[in-house]
């Protein structure tokens, strides 16, 4: 029989890779997010509902008859300029999703929560997704905190199946939201400056984030005995100036070199974020970004290739996707 699916955030940056590759696989894909439908024509077969996952009622109407819903939509920033929104809609949002999924017969959750929430402030150990920081505070900021809250409200036993998975920076075309990674890339290319705080990132190509999104609806056992599944989504391990030196290869831009130390970033978001927010503007310099460049855990993604059968493709394809679709 046909699978049934909504994906909330499913105009989001890995929402619509996924929307694509479950229709490319015969599923029956409901989008739901506050944007309207993509017009591309990989999109005419999704049927789509307009509303936000605060909105109980609009909710519970999309989800009905559909035995899998994948959680996708997140505020996916490390900035916000009412920092409430973190948790009003990472937390409480996937708080309501579960409830409604719970009562509306759905047989399996999908949550796609971050590696940031499972990473302390300066961490260097092992991050499998067997594991989580004992309380939020040891996170960087909001963002990541919220997603930790997440988390840890899904550890309540369901008669649903639950899957988590934990995908560290995603990498690619699509991103209209311009999130964090691709926010990054865009401000080196036109607004590069003077310096950079220097930093380990694991990149992963929004794609594979997609697939193996699909691979846990479709490979995993969905029964409620088996509740093991916590899976981390990583790629590749890079030093931002070595990122930095491909990108000005790639593009022919100058890009800095200068580091800047890590006290001075400190000290220099502490006095930005508040002026910015006051202004009613985007932060990319953030407290919460200089104390998550402090950590570098090494991502173990054993789990999910073993259980899913799932692999990593090249970041370089995916940057170089990423700089086409941004055409600066």
């Amino acid at each position: 029989m046909r699978k049934k699916a909504l994906i909330t955030g499913a105009a989001g940056f890995i929402g619509k890779p996924l929307v694509q590759q479950l229709l490319a696989r015969d599923w029956s894909v409901t989008g739901y997010d506050v944007k309207p439908k993509p017009q591309a024509p990989a999109f005419a077969a999704c049927d789509w509902v307009k509303g936000s996952i605060l909105d109980e009622n609009s909710l519970k109407h999309a989800m009905a008859g559909c035995d899998t819903v994948f959680h996708l939509a997140a505020r996916a920033h490390l900035f916000a300029k009412d920092p409430a929104l973190f948790d009003q809609i990472n937390r409480l949002g996937t708080q309501v999703v579960r409830g409604i999924a719970e009562s509306s017969d759905v047989q399996h959750l999908i949550v796609t929560l971050s590696a940031v929430g499972l990473t302390p402030i300066g961490y260097r150990g092992v991050i499998d997704g067997r594991t989580r920081p004992d309380t939020p505070d040891q996170l960087a900021g909001p963002y990541a905190r919220s997603k930790w809250q997440a988390d840890v409200l899904l550890d309540a036993p369901s008669a649903m199946a639950i899957t988590r998975l934990y995908p560290t920076i995603p990498l690619g075309s699509g991103d209209d939201a311009l999130t964090a990674p691709t926010l990054m890339v865009k401000r080196f290319l036109t607004d590069p400056p003077s310096a950079f705080l220097e930093t380990a990132l694991n990149f992963i190509p929004v794609r594979d984030v997609a697939q193996a999104h699909v691979l846990a609806a479709e490979k995993l056992d969905t029964s409620p005995e088996n509740q093991a599944r916590r899976y981390v989504v990583s790629g590749e391990r890079w030093m931002l100036s070595a990122f930095l030196k491909t990108l000005g290869q790639l593009t022919g831009r100058p890009m800095p070199t200068r580091q800047i130390p890590y006290a001075l970033a400190r000290i220099a978001a502490g006095i930005m974020e508040p002026l910015v927010r006051m202004q009613g503007r985007e932060s990319l310099a953030t407290v919460e970004g200089v104390r998550v460049a402090t950590a570098d855990p090494e991502f173990d993604p054993t789990k999910t290739k073993r259980d899913l059968g799932w692999q990593a493709s090249s970041v370089a394809t995916a940057l170089s996707e990423t700089l086409n679709w941004l055409q600066v």
